[in-house]
This record gives C-alpha cells, structure tokens and sequence, in this order.
C-alpha cells in the first residue's frame, strides 16, 4: 500500500480510530494485523517472506548466544533472501555465468533490502550482549513489520523502538493532532514537488541519447531535488504517521544539501543506512585503527556495498564507488592539512552530489555516460521551457525552502493552504499519470 494512494488515506484514519477505541491490551496485536495488510496490499505472497526473517530472528535472539549455528541461521536466512530475491539475477548474469543455473522471474519484495537489515542489527545486537533477546513474538513480528518504516526505513534499531513497542498497552492520550504539520509536509515533498519533477525527470532519463547540455543539466538539477523530496518526504510521513500511535523514528534526513564535504552529506542523507554500516561494516573491518591504507580500503568496501545494497545494477555499484572515492580523498586531505573555506566545500559536494546522481538514477552505466559528456559537449541548441514550466520551477524553489525550514511551527492557516495545495495535486496527478510510488520502495 503506497502512502500516496487514496486506500492509505481511507486506512489510516480507520486505523487511528479503532486504535484510540481498543483496550491497551490489543493494540499491539492491532498494529501487527494493520502492518501484515499493509503489507500484503503490495504483493501478499511476501508476507511470507516477511514471516520467515521475523521468525529467523526471533530464534536466533532466543537461542543464538547458545548455539553458534543458530546465530548463524539467523544472519544467513535474511541475507540469503536478500541476495535471492534481489541479487541472483545479477549473480546469474555478471558473476556466475559460467554455471548452469537457471533463468528464474522472482518476486523482488517491496523494502526487502530495510527490514532484513533491521531484522539482522537485532540479532547482531543480542549476540554481542547489546541488548537483551526479546521473549515475546507478538514485539519481535512488529519490530520487523511495524508498517510506517516497514517498506522504506528509517532502519530502526531494537534497542530503540521495542521498549516504544511495549509501552503501547499504556493507556494515554494520543497525540496525533501534533503530528499532522510534519504530515501535510511530507505529502507536500512527494506530491507537489516530487512527483511533478518526476515528469519531467523521467523523459530525459529515458531518451539519454536525444538530449543537449541544457537538457541533461536541467534533468541532473531536477532529479537531485526529486529525490531528496521523494525520500525525505516518506521519511516525514513515516515518523508523522508513527508519532500518532505514540512510537517515535528517528529522523533520517538533516538538510544533506547543506554539507560541507562527503563525509558530512553522509552524516545527514539517509542518517539510519550510514549508522548500520558504521556500526555492522566499517567498525567490524577494523575502522580507521589500522593505517591508513586500511582506513581507505574499509570506506570502499562500505560505499561498495551500499551501492549495491540501493540495487543489482553496475551503475548503482559505479554511484557507491564514487561516493567512496571522494570520502577517501576528503579523508586524505585532512590528514595532510588541506581545507576549503566552506561555500567552496559546500558548493563542490553538492556539485559532486548531483554528479553522482546521474549514475544512481540512469538505467546504465552508458545512460549515465551520455547525459554526462552532453554537459560538456552537447551544447548546442538551448531547452524548450514554456513559461508555466519556468514559474513551476521557481515556485518549486520556494517552496522547498519554506518546508526545510528549521524547527517553524506552522500556523493552521498555513496547514490549509497546505492540505488543499496538495489535494489538488494529486487529484491532478492521478488524472495525469496515474500517480508514483517512492522511489526508495524498490529498494
């Protein structure tokens, strides 16, 4: 079920009502069923999968600190999901075509790639005596499932949302009217923003070869505001939605346009994905305690693997590797005492930023190749833009400026321009397009 469908904006509001109306006891038991339907609205032959990661997990926090192949059971039934589902026809293609396996149509689960790493940080935590293994399955099903994080993140960890989860029979009032700013401005990143950039986005991103300079620079700018909109818009509509059953998420974005250096963008973008990595990948490799070269050859096998964990393709590896690159060479120039003022530091890592992101959303490497050589190439010609567009533009400008505002409090007359701004567009896109999905639900 998409956030942004009108069968989520029927099913929350039930939801909240019966929430508000059932003894303490049942809400966890209530909230575990309305993850499990929301769930299998995307595709219900995955609930099973889902099933089979929280029990994996569950057993092997029980009895993994006993049993060294139950721990292992534990790591290997989620990942081996991951990699089947998600990576074995990468595998088949890229890695092991010399052997005869077999062309297979499997499902890819919608966020397959967020609760089996939520799911395995709970058992490395366990194991490693971080936390204590939780005894009741109805908790450990709907730390794995709990719907608002459940198919994009944030990438919750145990020892922060079970104790939020257990406090959930507590009878007290529900707060939900405080939640519904940060609601109405995640809406209005997806729709107004997000997904009217997406049009445009979308027809450069495929016809590569058919656009100039002008062209393939608008649709680089375009995208890097898409899809900061589209994910930090779900990430708002997560926590918002969260907050009003009383739970709350952390929060996964901090102004990452406003870095200074690669090292801070990934200290702001996608905050709970850096975290796990930090913590379950870099650490475990030994960090920066082994020299130097050690140091640098760890950040490239984390940015590797997070490339790859955004999608089985060669141009999401090739957006990781920048990435890391460039956190190697920041790293070595601070280690030699070299620095920017920081407008230069903070236009050049955004400039790199929307670089990369040629790689991360073109569908080849090639893709992303030519759009890039038409920036310093193909710059003949200018850009077709009616006027509207160039309004639509500005306005769009604007108004992520005011909703990236810092702590603003927003009036309740600024909350029904809002509400009706975003009604209009989606009833606009539907009629349009039909609607998006985010972004980071294929993921």
């Amino acid at each position: 079920m998409n956030f942004a469908s009108g069968y989520f904006l029927i099913f929350l509001p039930v939801l909240l009502l019966v929430f508000q109306r059932v003894p303490g006891s049942y809400r966890p038991w209530l909230l575990l069923v309305a993850s499990y339907g929301f769930y299998a609205a995307f595709h219900p032959v995955a609930v099973l999968l889902l099933l089979a990661v929280t029990l994996s997990a569950y057993v092997a926090g029980r009895y993994g600190r006993r049993y060294s192949m139950v721990y292992a059971m534990g790591i290997l039934i989620p990942f081996g999901s991951l990699f089947f589902c998600k990576y074995y026809g990468f595998f088949r293609e890229n890695v092991a075509g010399w052997l005869p396996l077999p062309m297979l149509q499997i499902l890819l689960p919608a966020g397959i790639s967020f609760y089996t790493f939520q799911a395995v940080s709970y058992v490395i935590d366990v194991h490693k005596r971080r936390i204590e293994p939780e005894e009741n399955l109805l908790y450990m099903a709907l730390f794995v499932c709990f719907f608002p994080q459940l198919v994009a993140g944030p990438i919750e960890r145990a020892a922060d949302l079970l104790p939020q989860l257990h406090r959930l029979t507590e009878e007290r009032p529900m707060a939900w009217r405080e939640q519904i700013p940060l609601l109405l401005r995640g809406y209005a990143k997806k729709i107004l923003v997000a997904d009217y950039l997406a049009i445009y986005v979308t027809r450069v991103f495929d016809a590569p070869g058919e656009q100039n300079g002008w062209s393939a620079l608008l649709g680089a700018v375009l995208f890097t505001i898409q899809i900061y909109a589209d994910f930090s818009g779900y990430s708002d509509i997560a926590v918002a939605t969260a907050g009003m059953f009383g739970v709350g998420l952390s929060q996964n974005f901090c102004h990452p346009y406003r870095a200074v250096g690669i090292r801070d963008f990934w200290s702001r973008w996608h905050r709970t994905l850096t975290r796990w990595f930090t913590d379950y990948v870099y650490i475990p490799l030994g960090g920066n305690r082994r020299g130097p070269a050690r140091l640098y050859l760890n950040l490239m096998v984390v940015f590797l693997l997070s490339g790859f964990w955004h999608g089985a393709a060669w141009h999401f590896v090739v957006w990781g590797l920048l990435h890391g690159v460039a956190m190697c060479l920041e790293r070595c120039a601070k280690a030699r005492g070299l620095s920017l003022p920081r407008w230069c530091g903070r236009g050049l890592t955004l400039v790199f930023v929307a670089a990369a992101w040629v790689f991360f959303r073109a569908k080849t490497v090639g893709d992303a190749m030519t759009l890039l050589l038409a920036m310093v190439t193909k710059w003949q010609g200018g850009i077709d833009l009616q006027w509207w567009a160039v309004l639509y533009g500005v306005a769009v400008i604007l108004l992520m400026v005011y909703l990236d505002r810092e702590e603003h409090e927003p009036s309740a007359v600024e909350n029904m321009v809002l509400y009706f701004l975003i009604l209009g567009g989606w009833l606009h896109l539907l009629a349009r397009t039909g609607g998006n999905t985010f972004l980071y639900f294929q993921f």
